[in-house]
C-alpha cells in the first residue's frame, strides 16, 4: 500500500506541470529536460503534466522511461491517470526544499501536497537523479 501511496503521489506531482506538450512524428513524448533544469522544476514540470492530463509525458520523465515499450507506456500512464482521478486531482502544492548530494548526481525534493479531496500530505520526498537526458524521477 505505500508503494502506491508513492506512485499515486509521483503521479501527482506530474498532474502540477503547466508545460505544454506535444508528440513528436513518430508518436513519442516531448517530455524533456535538460541539465540546465534544476531538480525542483522537473518535480514541478512532472506534477503540471499530472494536472493537465499529460500523463504519458508525466511517464517520460522518470528515469528509463525511454526504454519502456509504448505498452508499458500506456500502462503506467493509466495507473497514474487512475490514481489521479481517486484524489481528484492536485488542488495545491509547495516545494519546501531541494538538496542535491556531494556527487551532484541525485536529489531529493520534498512537497507539501493538497489533493482535490481534502487530503494531503506534508514532506513528502521525491528522489530525483541526474541522466544524460537532464534531472528524472525515481520510483
Amino acid at each position: 500500500m505505500k508503494y502506491i501511496s508513492k506512485i499515486f503521489t509521483f503521479v501527482m506531482i506530474g498532474a502540477m506541470t503547466l508545460v505544454g506538450c506535444s508528440q513528436n512524428s513518430e508518436g513519442g513524448s516531448s517530455a524533456t529536460t535538460s541539465k540546465k533544469d534544476s531538480p525542483s522544476a522537473v518535480v514541478e514540470k512532472y506534477i503540471k503534466y499530472m494536472q493537465k492530463g499529460n500523463f504519458k509525458d508525466a511517464v517520460m520523465l522518470i528515469k528509463d522511461a525511454d526504454t519502456y515499450t509504448a505498452e508499458e507506456v500506456e500502462q503506467m500512464a493509466g495507473l497514474f491517470q487512475a490514481l489521479y482521478a481517486d484524489k481528484k486531482g492536485v488542488s495545491s502544492y509547495e516545494i519546501v526544499s531541494e538538496t542535491i548530494a556531494e556527487d551532484g548526481q541525485s536529489a531529493t525534493v520534498l512537497l507539501n501536497i493538497k489533493y482535490g479531496d481534502g487530503t494531503s500530505k506534508d514532506n513528502d520526498k521525491n528522489k530525483v537523479v541526474l541522466t544524460d537526458k537532464g534531472w528524472r524521477m525515481t520510483m
